[in-house]
């Protein structure tokens, strides 16, 4: 679920080819990032709400 962030559609027909491996590898960096910090935050709700309910 990509909250719309591929809409910044990058360039394939580059002229640096380097610049544009760059710009996709911090599109998959910045993918990998966002579905890290849903897990991660994700589990630290289901974390505290079973906290919460076993007192």
């Amino acid at each position: 679920m990509a909250l719309g962030r591929h809409d910044r559609s990058v360039s394939m027909k580059s002229t640096d080819p380097a610049r544009r491996d760059a710009r996709i590898t911090e599109r998959v960096l910045d993918d990998k990032l966002f579905e890290a910090f849903q897990v991660l935050s994700t589990s630290l709700f289901q974390c505290s709400y079973s906290a919460r309910r076993k007192r």
